[in-house]
């Protein structure tokens, strides 16, 4: 039915319903008493966690008018159970219930959550309890499911925590929850109830502030006093106060809130709505009025806070500007790398707009006003006693507001530096001209200076200090160093307000126990605390260079390392520039660079550089030409006086300083006077003066044409002029003043020392040593105090003491070299010259005491490490040398060397060689003449030119080394550099010596004689030199036999015996002779059994043939090997020696056996082998007697592989199985032998044992590269008798010949090219095998001619064929006729060839009829004897004269010259047809002078002859230089069809006609001819050169041409 409306329920139960709600009401409001009396009676928090906890659960159920009837766990859990999802009290909802009793309800409960955070503050140890509290997780579960968010916040207070955790943070999250459940559950819902009631707003801000301070416990960098989520409190109570009109309140919750706004803490998740906002806080703050904050401490107080959020608001508010003006650059920008990663975008963008917003500000009109004033606030504030640290209420107040001012004022020092540098960089880049950029930079830096510098003069003023302002006054600091960089003339930056700031910024950093420690010992230090800090130190030194640990501090910040520091940060303060000067040290010290390594100064003149380059990019500075000239200077010194430098990057360098600096004077507008400018000239002047004292080629235009003297006295005279200009100059500005910390006239006294110093330098070098003398005295007295003046004049004095042999007094030099000592003990230079002084004392004692002082000082001195490796032994003195390489120095050579010395003598030569490589390397070796001292550097008591040779006996003990490691190629380039290091022809005996046996081991051999030759030349009897010289000659000589070169072989004979009678065997000086010697003459001797006999031929009138006086020649080698062989067995030497001087003895008694038997063979008439020869009884003997020297060599050394093999060979003659043993033994000995393979091949080759033969030929080719192993093979071919095998036997005496130009080989070779025949012939080869036959009959030609050369006629059957083969040459030559002379030479040599045979065979000895004959090969057809080849020797005379006879009498008449002309006219090309109109027209030319015949015609005629040769030579000589095959031409079949249907037929190949000698010789000498014949015509002056030439090329071609032949003559 339907339901009646409200009002018409019953009275009855209206009044019943509302008398139930008043009933509970009152039970709310008892409820509610109980819960607010338990809050206040627990005002020290004495309840336990659970009892807050279950309090606070009570106050929720109140909210939602639910009044709990016990406080039992079980009933409460009971009672929210049954209550969740219930919902609160509200005003719309319960009209019955007052509005005050609600909103006291939500209050209370917000006291219940705030208490029981206090509560778990005091219990913050019990973690365990907290652990407990946690609720059955049904009830949380439910909570969710019915989406009761009050009661879960309250569940999960402690659902996180357990009983284990330790942890502060889960107690803090704890406490942070409670009361965020306190302000924005209750207080935020009473406060509903009654909007207009300020009291609920402060205590949630109450609650919002002791949350912020649950943080701050945490962490104290928090600079806001309320955080963000006082932010809804703040506006409420500013609405309420307004509404009141409360003024002054309004003034406080203003500035409260503008701090709430500006807070960057956040203390839950859910106060990220209520952001960072600065222009809300500015909004506030402007509503704001200062005047109304009061002037008692409260009010003091909050005009301090005033100031720092105004300060704080406009840094926000310019943050917001760039961050805005960021995103639209990076949104117009439309290049590809800006759309890249946001992360490096964004932040290049914001830089970009921060440096443009930054350049608008107006600098001058303080655009940070808030900056200012709270700067001004805060000092009036410390100043009246604000910093009470003894007031309790003063430090809440100071630790407040105190430090958030320190930090702001640190911030706004650095945002005015960088609106400073990007005015500055706009500024500089706007100005035409520097001087305005310079005064933009001081009104820039002035407003700057106007902020920073009251604050330093407060800090020094009331000597304030506090941990609070150590940000503040670092960022002062480092603003003041950076004023000082950018606009170092800035009148407002006082010398005390820069050293306050070096001092506080190296005292800040008191921490570290040295200079570096703050650059490596702390990883927390940043970047521009390690830049600022780099230049405050470098700032503190140069402003005390008196100190006397100045040259410590120096090195200190040497070794300094600023990698890790960006340029950007480091140019900020110019720490590299300061740093620069400080290690240059150019100022303070004579020694420019004290401590650093080329390396080290690069890179430090290059930081310098980039950050002078950056610091004009970055923050607007002018660099000024002085301190450009600085840096140039610095690079110069480093280049020039540094080991490793480069000279001519320095040279250069001063060059241009120079003359910048020279036309800089005449520029107007520059800021500095000319004292200055002087004075870098003065430097540049000094700078080229010492380059050129380190030997530097001077190369410019102006200084053409003066020596090197000159340039260096010039260049030193021109800076003493200048710099005492200045010093006259009465105007006292001009010769006074400061640059960066140096005194100016004491710099400029320093430089007229070192300047003066420079010319005394230079008249050493030339050898004025007076005047030399007289400026150092000038620069000491000068200079008292100056150890380089002092020491130079000491050394000097001691040079002329201990070299010039003047009368000078002892004493001076010590008296010198003893102050030099005192004045600087830290210098090593004059103990070691006092060392040197007590050495020429003959004080050893002291002298060592002296050097090993100096050593102690510098480990590679050295001066002091030559003298006690004098002084001392190797074993002794070697600490000393390890010290020394221990440490990486460019003169510690000494030290190598003598390290590499000891390793030598240890045999440790790979040591020794590396030691002594280091030793070159090192600046005192190879580089002597640059070193000041290098005149000491030898004995005293020898001459120092001595010292001179020290490199190059370095670079021969390396060479030596090389030689014994067996690298020869190595040690000959080590001799050369020795040599050229002494300077060329001053090495002495025995290093060249040494050098000359490299170039033997090398095959050198030319080179080799020369040095000896030399040696011996200047030395006179040297062993060595002679014994090298013999050896020499023997290498020689063997090479020029392989060559074919006989004569010349026999020259180095003759040389090499001839030293050893000269040199040796005839000097006094040698009283006895030994082995090496008797043996060496010995070979030299023997080898003339190598040599052709005619060369031996030494006196014409003697009755002894050249044979004979072979024999002779190489007995006297016999002879001297048996004095070797007795005085080795008379002193007992080793057994292989006395087995080697046998075995030589045998080899020259077999090669005089050997000579005879092939002389005698040579003549033999029969068919008769070695075997029918060596019956002969002269042969025999030497037979016999070399085996029984070879025996003697196996008696001394049965092992020894000669003497077995050299048995063999003499068995050869008489047994030759038992040869073959023999040569097996020797094999078996040593299988590396050639000689012996070469014998086994032989002798098996005899026996026609053909496969063992080839095995032995192998194993020879594997073992040399012999030209017996090719002779061999082809005498095995020859065997086979086919005509493959001759032809390959003829290329196997080829490849012989490649080897050695064996006698053997060559006749091989000659006989087997006749032997040799083209087999079928092809007519279509017929070209090819014609040029083939020309060729073979050359190379017969040639070889048997050289072979005939080498024997000198002793083979008599060789000489007859080549009296034939010289017949049938004359026959085919010229056009084959032969004329008469040239038919009577080759009978007369046939003649002679035969006579010498018959003589010769007469004289021959009868052999023993019991020696048979041994033939080689069995046929007999394969012999012939000399017999036969008389008779046809005799039969081809015959034929030749009948041949000849028959020319003659078919002789034809000679052509017409109109038929040669017919000729000429179809065969243009023809070469032969033009020699012969050549000749014709040269007879009618001489017939018509014999006509006398006119003058005219005569000239016509020689005219077209000489044309006609000129033709014939250009035709003969293309047709040499461009051999060519002549393509036929194409023939077409002749038809009516068109040529692209004809038949076509190619005309095969043909190559081009051989080219004759002759005829090109002809042409050669006939145009030579017609030359001389127009000359004596025309009597036109004679070209002999041109028609010399013309004969030399006939010859060369034809050295038989008689037309040649005779013109020559």
């Amino acid at each position: 039915r339907p339901q009646r409306p409200p009002s018409a329920i019953p009275i009855p139960l209206l009044l019943l319903t509302l008398g139930r709600k008043m009933d509970h009401a009152k039970k709310q409001k008892k409820a509610l008493t109980q819960v607010k009396s338990q809050l206040a009676d627990d005002k020290d928090n004495d309840m336990t966690i659970r009892q807050a906890y279950h309090l606070l659960l009570t106050a929720e159920l109140l909210t939602r008018g639910v009044v709990t009837t016990s406080a039992a766990q079980a009933q409460l859990e009971q009672d929210v159970l049954q209550n969740l999802g219930k919902a609160r009290l509200a005003a719309n909802t319960n009209k019955t219930m007052p509005a005050q009793l609600m909103a006291g309800s939500f209050a209370v409960a917000g006291m219940a959550a705030e208490h029981l955070s206090d509560v778990m503050c005091s219990k913050s140890s019990d973690t365990t309890a907290l652990s407990d509290l946690k609720l059955d997780a049904s009830l949380l579960k439910r909570c969710q499911s019915v989406k009761d968010s009050t009661f879960e916040a309250i569940l999960m207070l402690f659902e996180n925590v357990n009983a284990d955790d330790d942890d502060y943070s889960s107690l803090s999250s704890c406490r942070q929850s409670a009361l965020k459940i306190a302000r924005e559950r209750y207080l935020y819902a009473a406060s509903e109830f009654m909007p207009q009631q300020p009291q609920m707003w402060r205590k949630a801000l109450d609650v919002a502030c002791k949350s912020y301070d649950v943080i701050r416990d945490d962490s104290q960098s928090q600079s806001s006093m309320y955080p963000r989520e006082a932010i809804v409190p703040l506006k409420n109570l500013v609405r309420v106060v307004e509404e009141k009109q409360n003024m002054k309140k309004l003034a406080e919750f203003c500035l409260f809130l503008a701090d709430s706004y500006m807070s960057n803490v956040t203390v839950d998740a859910d106060g990220k709505d209520q952001g960072f906002n600065p222009t809300a806080a500015k909004k506030s703050l402007d509503q704001c009025d200062f005047s109304l904050l009061g002037n008692d401490v409260d009010g003091i107080n909050l005009q301090l806070m005033f100031r720092v959020v105004a300060c704080r608001v406009e840094f926000a508010v310019e943050d917001e500007e760039i961050d805005s003006l960021a995103a639209e650059l990076e949104q117009k920008s439309t290049k590809k790398a800006d759309k890249g990663d946001t992360s490096i975008d964004r932040t290049k963008f914001r830089e970009k707009a921060r440096r443009m917003i930054a350049s608008k500000a107006s600098i001058v009109s303080k655009e940070y006003t808030s900056a200012f004033e709270l700067r001004d606030a805060l000092f009036d504030i410390l100043r009246d006693g604000g910093h009470n640290e003894d007031d309790e209420n003063q430090i809440a107040v100071s630790k407040t507001f105190f430090q958030p001012a320190f930090d702001l004022l640190a911030i706004a020092v650095e945002r005015l530096e960088f609106c400073v540098d990007a005015v500055l960089c706009k500024q500089t880049a706007s100005q035409s001209t520097k001087t305005k950029g310079e005064v933009s930079n001081i009104s820039c830096c002035e407003a700057l200076s106007s902020f920073v510098l009251p604050i330093v003069d407060f800090f020094e003023e009331t000597s304030f200090s506090s941990n609070q302002s150590i940000a503040l006054f670092e960022e002062v600091a480092r603003s003041v160093l950076h004023i000082c960089w950018v606009a170092p003339s800035l009148s407002d930056i006082s010398d005390l307000h820069k050293q306050k700031a070096v001092d506080y910024i190296r005292r800040a950093k008191s921490s570290f126990a040295g200079t570096t420690d703050a650059f490596t010992g702390e990883e927390n230090t940043t970047p521009v605390e390690k830049s600022s800090l780099l230049a405050a130190i470098s700032l503190s030194i140069m402003e005390d260079t008196e100190n006397e640990n100045f040259n410590a501090r120096v090195h200190e910040i040497t070794s300094i390392s600023i990698k890790s520091i960006p340029t950007s940060v480091l140019s900020k303060y110019g720490g590299p520039f300061y740093r620069c000067i400080l290690v240059w040290s150019g100022f303070f010290t004579s020694k420019p660079w004290p401590f650093s390594t080329i390396t080290e100064a690069r890179s430090i003149v290059l930081a310098a550089s980039d950050v002078m380059k950056v610091s004009s990019e970055q923050s607007g500075k002018i660099c000024a030409k002085i301190d450009e000239y600085i840096l140039d200077l610095a690079e110069a010194d480093a280049e020039s006086t540094l080991p490793g430098g480069n000279i001519n990057r320095a040279y250069l360098v001063y060059s241009e300083v120079l003359k910048d600096a020279t036309d800089e004077k005449n520029n107007a507008t520059r800021g500095y006077n000319d004292s200055i400018l002087d004075t870098f000239c003065a430097y540049c002047h000094k700078g080229l003066g010492q380059i050129a004292l380190q030997g530097h080629e001077i190369t410019s235009n102006e200084n053409n044409g003066i020596s090197r003297f000159e340039y260096i006295e010039r260049q030193g005279f021109s800076a003493i002029k200048l710099l005492e200009d200045i010093e006259g100059n009465s105007n006292e500005s001009c010769s006074s003043g400061e640059l960066y910390g140096t005194s100016l006239p004491k710099f400029r006294s320093s430089l007229l020392c070192s300047s003066r110093q420079v010319v005394a330098a230079a008249y050493v070098d030339s050898n004025k040593l007076d005047d030399a003398l007289k400026f150092l005295e000038e620069a000491a007295n000068g200079r008292p105090t100056d150890f380089s003046a002092n020491f130079a004049l000491a050394s000097l004095q001691l040079k002329l003491f201990a070299f010039d042999q003047r009368n000078i007094d002892a004493k001076i030099s010590q008296r010198l070299l003893l102050k030099a000592a005192k004045m600087d003990s830290s210098q090593a230079d004059p103990f070691s010259l006092l060392g040197i002084w007590f050495e020429i004392q003959k004080d050893t004692k002291r002298a060592l005491g002296c050097y090993s002082k100096a050593l102690g000082l510098e480990p590679c001195h050295p001066v002091a490490g030559r003298g006690v490796s004098r002084l001392l032994s190797l074993e002794k003195a070697s600490p000393y040398f390890e010290n020394a390489v221990a440490i990486c120095s460019p003169v510690n050579g000494w030290a190598w060397m003598n390290l590499g010395t000891r390793a030598s003598t240890s045999s440790d030569d790979a040591l020794a060689a590396a030691c002594y490589q280091q030793a070159l390397r090192s600046k005192d070796i190879n580089s002597l003449h640059q070193e000041n001292l290098s005149c000491f550097y030898c004995d005293p008591s020898v001459s120092s030119d001595k010292a001179d040779l020290e490199c190059a006996q370095v670079w021969a003990n390396l060479a030596d080394c090389y030689r014994r490691l067996g690298k020869f190629s190595a040690s000959l380039r080590a001799y050369t550099f020795a040599d050229e290091a002494s300077g060329g022809g001053r090495l002495s005996a025995t290093v060249a010596c040494a050098w000359a046996r490299v170039e033997l081991e090398l095959g050198l051999f030319d080179d080799a004689y020369c040095r000896f030759c030399g040696i011996l030349e200047e030395n006179g009897v040297n062993l060595e030199a002679i014994f090298g010289l013999a050896r020499a000659c023997l290498s020689l000589c063997r090479n020029s036999i392989v060559e074919g070169k006989s004569a010349k072989a026999f020259d180095f004979l003759k040389k090499g015996i001839h030293v050893y009678e000269q040199h040796y065997f005839a000097s006094e000086a040698i009283s006895s002779r030994s082995v090496s010697a008797a043996k060496c003459l010995g070979d030299l001797y023997s080898m003339g059994s190598m040599l052709p006999a005619s060369l031996f031929a030494f006196d014409e009138t003697a009755n002894i043939t050249s044979y004979e006086a072979q024999l002779q020649f190489i007995s006297k080698g016999e002879t001297l090997y048996v004095e070797a062989l007795e005085i080795a067995e008379g002193a007992e030497f080793e057994e292989d020696i006395v087995a080697a001087a046998a075995c030589d003895l045998g080899a020259n008694q077999f090669m005089q056996a050997q000579l005879m038997c092939q002389l005698v063979a040579a003549s033999d008439k029969q068919r008769r082998t070695r075997f029918h020869f060596a019956s002969n009884s002269r042969i025999s003997a030497l037979l016999e007697h070399a085996a029984e020297s070879f025996l003697k060599a196996i008696d001394a050394c049965p092992k020894y592989p000669a003497g077995w093999c050299g048995i063999g060979v003499v068995m050869s003659f008489s047994d030759p199985l038992l040869a073959q043993h023999c040569f097996s033994r020797a094999l078996e000995i040593d299988k590396s032998s050639p000689d012996t393979w070469a014998n086994y091949a032989f002798n098996c080759l005899e026996f026609d044992a053909k496969l063992t033969c080839v095995e032995s030929l192998d194993a020879l080719t594997q073992v040399a590269d012999s030209p017996l192993m090719w002779i061999g093979r082809a005498l095995l071919l020859e065997s086979n008798d086919t005509e493959k095998a001759w032809k390959r036997a003829a290329d196997a005496y080829r490849t012989a010949l490649q080897v050695s130009q064996s006698p053997a080989a060559l006749f091989g070779l000659s006989m087997t090219c006749r032997k040799v025949s083209m087999g079928d012939i092809d007519e279509q080869c017929m070209d090819y095998i014609e040029t083939a036959k020309d060729m073979l009959k050359v190379e017969f030609d040639n070889a048997l001619e050289t072979y005939i050369g080498n024997k000198s006629g002793h083979d008599l059957g060789a000489s007859i064929l080549g009296a034939i083969a010289k017949l049938e040459e004359q026959r085919i030559r010229k056009n084959n006729r032969v004329t008469e002379h040239l038919l009577e030479e080759a009978k007369n040599e046939l003649d002679d060839a035969i006579g010498q045979l018959t003589q010769s065979y007469d004289i021959l000895p009868t052999p023993n009829d019991g020696v048979k004959p041994f033939r080689v090969f069995g046929d007999s057809d394969k012999v012939i004897s000399l017999n036969e080849l008389i008779s046809s020797a005799e039969a081809a005379l015959v034929f030749a004269g009948n041949d000849c006879q028959q020319d003659n009498a078919d002789a034809s008449p000679a052509e017409s010259l109109d038929a040669i002309e017919k000729s000429l006219h179809e065969d243009p090309s023809n070469g032969y047809f033009w020699l012969e109109y050549t000749a014709a027209l040269a007879k009618e030319a001489i017939e018509l002078e014999a006509r006398n015949g006119k003058q005219r015609e005569i000239r016509m005629r020689l005219e077209n002859a000489k044309a006609a040769a000129q033709t014939t030579i250009s035709i003969f000589h293309q047709s040499v230089t461009r051999p060519t095959r002549i393509v036929g031409r194409l023939l077409v079949e002749e038809h009516n069809e068109p040529l692209g249907n004809a038949g076509v037929r190619m005309q095969q190949e043909v190559m081009s006609e051989p080219m004759n000698a002759c005829s090109y010789a002809e042409s050669n000498a006939l145009s030579s001819w017609l030359d001389m014949i127009d000359q004596n015509i025309t009597d036109i002056p004679p070209v002999d050169e041109h028609i010399a030439i013309g004969l030399q090329r006939a010859l060369l071609l034809d050295p038989e041409n008689d037309l040649a032949l005779m013109l020559f003559e």
